[in-house]
C-alpha cells in the first residue's frame, strides 16, 4: 500500500501547480461569498477526482504491470487509492473548516458541515472507485458526473422539502458516519475482488 500511496503523491506532485491553483481560486471565491461551506462542498468533488487522475496516469504508463513485480499484494494496491482519497479529503476538510471559522461560522456549525461534506466525499469516492477498477477511467468519468449530479439533486430536494431547524438537521447527520462506513466497507470489498481478478 505504501508504494501505491507514494506513487499517487508523485503523480499529484507533478500537477502541484494545477492543484494549488484550483485550491487558491476556490478559497478566493469562498472569501468573496463569505461561505466556508462552499469550499468544503467543492472539496468533496475534488477528493473524488484526484484518485481518478492518478489511476488515469497509471493506465497510460501501464504502471500496474511494474508494480506487481514488487512484493505488493493486489488487495493493498486496491486499498491504496482509497487511503489516498481519504488523506486528500481530510486535508481539504481542514482547510474548509479553517475557512468557515475565519469567515464567522461557529466552530460547532463549521465542524458539522465540514464533517458532513467529508463523509459525502468518501461515499462518492466509494461509488466511483469500483467502476474505475472494473471499466477504466473513461467510463468512470461518466459515473463521477452522474454521482455528483445525483448527490446535488438529492440534497437539494431534501433541504428544500424538509422543514426542520438546524439542530434537528445536525442530529440527523449523526447517522451519516454509519452510512459512510458501510458504503466504504462494501466498496472496498468489491474493489479488492475486482482487482484480484483483473489482468494487467
Amino acid at each position: 500500500m505504501k508504494a501505491v500511496l507514494m506513487s499517487d503523491m508523485m503523480v499529484i506532485k507533478s500537477q502541484a501547480k494545477s492543484v494549488l491553483l484550483v485550491i487558491v481560486v476556490w478559497l478566493g471565491i469562498t472569501i468573496f461569498n463569505k461561505s466556508g461551506l462552499f469550499f468544503s462542498a467543492l472539496s468533496t468533488v475534488y477528493a473524488m477526482m484526484l484518485p481518478l487522475t492518478c489511476i488515469a496516469a497509471y493506465e497510460k504508463s501501464h504502471f500496474d504491470r511494474y508494480l506487481f513485480t514488487a512484493p505488493v499484494s493486489r488487495a493493498s494496491a486496491a486499498m491504496g487509492h482509497y487511503v489516498f482519497s481519504i488523506i486528500c479529503a481530510l486535508c481539504l476538510a481542514v482547510i474548509g473548516f479553517a475557512a468557515s471559522v475565519a469567515l464567522g461560522m461557529s466552530v460547532r456549525e463549521a465542524a458539522y458541515s465540514t464533517f458532513a461534506c467529508f463523509c459525502i466525499g468518501v461515499v462518492m469516492v466509494s461509488v466511483v472507485l469500483p467502476v474505475i477498477y472494473k471499466y477504466g477511467t473513461e467510463k468512470a468519468r461518466l459515473t463521477m458526473m452522474a454521482v455528483f449530479v445525483l448527490f446535488v439533486l438529492v440534497f437539494g430536494l431534501l433541504f428544500g422539502a424538509l422543514d426542520v431547524d438546524m439542530d434537528s438537521l445536525w442530529d440527523a447527520l449523526l447517522l451519516l458516519p454509519l452510512l459512510t462506513v458501510a458504503v466504504f466497507a462494501v466498496s472496498a470489498a468489491i474493489s479488492v475482488g475486482i482487482y484480484k481478478r483483473r489482468e494487467f
